[in-house]
């Protein structure tokens, strides 16, 4: 974002109620737990290998819900770094960081609601 664009953003910002205010503060924090999620999954730097034919003749292939995607030049297929993991087809990546802290923890679910 330019300097022009977030001066604008601030003026605007200025002019929002209470409510329209707290509902923006919680935006930007899930936002923030999203993006340090896939931050934290980017930056292990291992090699990328195909999960469905073991080939590490890969390439960058775009990307797909903030993860790079990945393709075989083998087999063909996509992929990105959480494919063949539990954390695959999860959503809401704001909040893993915050339910991994729970599951360190050891707490119950009932505790953690």
């Amino acid at each position: 974002m330019r300097q022009r664009e977030l001066k604008k953003l601030k003026a605007m910002v200025a002019k929002l109620t209470f409510a329209q205010r707290r509902e923006l503060t919680d935006a930007l924090v899930a936002e923030d737990g999203a993006a340090a999620s896939v931050g934290i999954i980017e930056a292990q730097k291992r090699r990328a290998t195909c999960p469905h034919c073991g080939s590490e003749r890969v390439v960058r292939n775009g990307s797909a819900s903030d993860l790079q995607r990945y393709k075989c030049r083998i087999c063909s297929r996509t992929f990105n770094t959480l494919t063949g993991t539990p954390l695959a087809r999860l959503r809401q990546k704001s909040k893993w960081i915050a339910q991994a802290e729970v599951l360190r923890d050891g707490m119950t679910i009932m505790q953690a609601e």
